[in-house]
């Protein structure tokens, strides 16, 4: 076992970045419904859902669609 003291080095921080990378990807992930920034605009999505079935049925009465402001689309809800 005494040769391969020298060789685990680098497979100690291999495993070490990919468990640090992982960790880091699953912290941003965690949550896609916070109300962030980089989370998912499910406030201009609901919108365009809405406005697509109004059309389908034939209503006049649309209501605009969620317009992003500062590179944020659900600035209605969202801390951006």
């Amino acid at each position: 076992m005494r040769h391969l003291d020298w060789q685990m080095i680098p497979v100690h921080i291999a495993l070490a970045t990919v468990f640090t990378t992982t960790e880091r990807i699953g912290g941003r992930t965690v949550d896609p419904f916070d109300q962030k920034m980089k989370d998912i605009p499910l406030n201009a999505i609901c919108r365009t859902i809405e406005i697509n079935l109004r059309q389908q049925l034939g209503e006049r009465s649309v209501p605009p669609p969620v317009k992003p402001q500062d590179g944020c689309a659900d600035v209605e809800l969202f801390r951006c």
